[in-house]
């Protein structure tokens, strides 16, 4: 077998590979003499203290470190492995479709392929699965599908609508009793997820680039957080305390995954026109730099970064770019409303991440993370080859992920087809225009800076006019609005139904900005804002982790403060809002920002306060 091997690398391994000639006559025959003898000596030495593994070990470090060695074990193991993985994914396993079709396909069509491909993989309710799958069926199983299908969001609209809803209900059915941790026991699942990650691939810009479905935004920035630093880590070892470069605007689940993976956050104050500085950006450059990220769009006002200008400071920067397109779902479908440049396309962008639910139209918590290099992408993958129960690997944080979110995506992309998802995206981008018309033709307000697609921020131009306060009157009325505070706004995502509901906001706005002048409520969520971004960042964090602590139900332990200076003799449970607003509170839209780092200043904390 050995002979057989070293006559097919003859033949097939490119030269270099193979192992350089030597000639015995370049080292005196004493020298080898002693090496030899040297070399028997301190084995024998081993073996006596360590063992005779150590000796085994002791060889093979040796012989790895003759030149070509590594070489030929990479290209032995590399065919090796992708034997095994045929044999572990017989079929259609493997292969990929690299486009979301151009016309949508009928939901009955897209389940019975769906049913085909299904039929070989593991089943749990034959009994012969044990593993992966816990659950049981029948009808209390029913009971679970009833709750899952009545509390999921459905984002397929359009006129496909009822179509599509087909579709993806019936795909998540037929595979949320499935678990794609392993591969081997579901492999059709993997077929989905390699074609969906194909799909944006191609749509994205890099046909060849790499990556994973992921389960959520914040995973999707984690995941790429931990394959820079782990690259960085290879290739720049020098580097002990990496850092990642990003705008004001960016959002804070970067901050939230840099925190976990022990990277700082620089964080560069924004231009006049809210978008990221490239000049200010390459200035915040340092030697632990180990990435540079950008969004398209920042969620807060929905304007897209300039990724081509940012592009070219990590090229001359020699760092990778990572685009946040975790918002910019329906981007790809508007050519022709100058969107610029965002996505693989560009030069220098090295990766992107983008969610397949928010303007993607898919179900919800699901983002498609995309490499251009391959060997940035390897280092997304965890690896532990030495556990007891096996081999394990998984390119996600989540690791057990259930099947429907899957094949519920992959039937939202084939169903909806690329003429669905370009005529729910004009739809989108009409209403959007339709808002921005209607909020600035409204006394007093405007929209922050020049949104190009479906996310518009509100602010006042009225000092008299706090926005917040609108917000809440807003809310008074039944309108679910968010508030921003970096500068103090109100940020509106325009959803594919927006059409039917515009002409009344736009009315209940106009009414409630006329009430707006001079008033400030005191129990209001703009009070609330204002609180905390008079804060220090050391003691705003605190006061948060205890408000979402007491509203999810978890009441500190004893003693335990909110942060604040407790000289009034009240507990926890007796502060309000009032006692979090300094003494002579401005209005909430002039709050003054804290001492040091605020939402637009450069900050090295990862923890910034930008808003969620």
């Amino acid at each position: 077998g050995v002979h057989d091997l070293i006559v097919e690398l003859r033949s097939t391994l490119p030269h270099a590979v193979m192992f350089p000639s030597f000639s015995t006559s370049l080292a005196p025959r004493r020298v080898r003499r002693a090496i030899a003898l040297w070399a028997v000596v301190y084995l024998t030495s081993a073996a006596l203290h360590a063992g005779p593994g150590e000796v085994g070990k002791l060889v093979l470090t040796a012989i790895r470190g003759l030149p070509g060695v590594n070489s030929l074990l990479a290209w032995v193991l590399s065919r090796e492995a992708s034997s095994a993985a045929a044999d572990l994914l017989p079929g259609d396993a493997g292969a990929a479709a690299l486009r979301i079709p151009p016309v949508g396909l009928d939901a009955d069509e897209i389940l019975e392929e769906m049913a085909r491909l299904k039929n070989p993989d593991s089943h749990a309710e034959n009994g012969r699965l044990f593993g992966y799958v816990y659950t049981q069926a029948g009808e209390r199983w029913q009971v679970i599908q009833q709750a899952n299908t009545l509390f999921t969001d459905h984002t397929c609209i359009g006129p496909r609508e009822e179509h599509v809803r087909r579709a993806v209900d019936g795909g998540y059915a037929l595979y949320e009793h499935t678990n794609a941790l392993n591969p081997t026991a579901f492999p059709s699942l993997l077929k989905f997820e390699k074609e969906i990650v194909g799909m944006l691939a191609a749509l994205l810009g890099d046909p060849k680039a790499g990556g994973s479905l992921l389960m959520s935004d914040l995973e999707a920035t984690l995941i790429a957080l931990k394959a820079y630093r782990d690259h960085a880590k290879e290739t720049r070892p020098a580097i002990r305390a990496p850092e990642v470069v990003a705008p004001a605007t960016a959002h804070p689940s970067l901050d939230h995954a840099a925190a976990l993976l022990n990277i700082a956050v620089v964080r560069v104050r924004v231009g006049p026109d809210h978008k990221a500085d490239a000049a200010a950006i390459q200035a915040a450059i340092t030697p632990n730099t180990i990435l540079l990220v950008a969004s398209a769009p920042q969620r807060a006002h929905g304007l897209i970064d300039p990724i081509e200008e940012l592009a070219q400071v990590a090229i001359r920067a020699n760092l990778p770019l990572h685009v946040d397109a975790a918002d910019g779902g329906l981007l790809p479908w508007l050519p022709d409303n100058g969107i610029p440049a965002f996505d693989l396309s560009v030069p220098g962008v090295s990766s992107i991440a983008m969610s397949v639910s928010k303007y993607g139209f898919g179900t919800p918590c699901a983002c498609v993370l995309l490499f251009r290099n391959m060997a940035v992408r390897k280092h997304a993958i965890y690896a532990y080859p030495h556990w007891p129960g096996g081999l394990f690997a998984s390119p996600t944080m989540a690791g057990t992920r259930s099947g429907g979110t899957i094949a519920a995506i992959w039937a939202m992309l084939r169903a909806q087809g690329a003429d669905g998802l370009l005529g729910v995206a004009g739809t989108v981008a009409a209403t959007a225009r339709e808002l921005r018309a209607g909020v600035e033709n409204t006394r007093g307000l405007a929209v922050l800076g020049d949104p190009k697609a479906s996310i518009l921020a509100i602010v006042s131009k009225d000092p008299n006019i706090s926005i917040l306060t609108v917000a809440d009157m807003l809310s008074e009325r039944g309108w679910v609005v968010e508030r921003q505070i970096g500068p103090a706004s109100i940020r509106i995502a325009v959803d594919g139904r927006a059409d039917q509901w515009v002409p009344a906001f736009l009315a209940d706005l106009a009414e409630v900005v006329s009430h707006a002048s001079g008033v400030r409520a005191p129990h209001s969520t703009a009070a609330l804002f204002a609180a905390m971004r008079a804060l220090p960042e050391s003691e705003a964090g605190p006061v948060l982790q205890h408000l979402l602590a007491v509203q999810r139900g978890m009441p500190p332990a004893p003693n335990q403060t909110t942060g604040l200076p407790a000289d009034d003799g009240k507990t926890d449970e007796d502060i309000t809002v009032e006692d979090l607003v300094p003494a002579d509170p401005a209005d909430p839209k002039e709050a003054p920002a804290a001492s040091g780092a605020g939402p637009c200043q450069p900050s090295t904390s990862s923890t910034s306060p930008t808003p969620d």
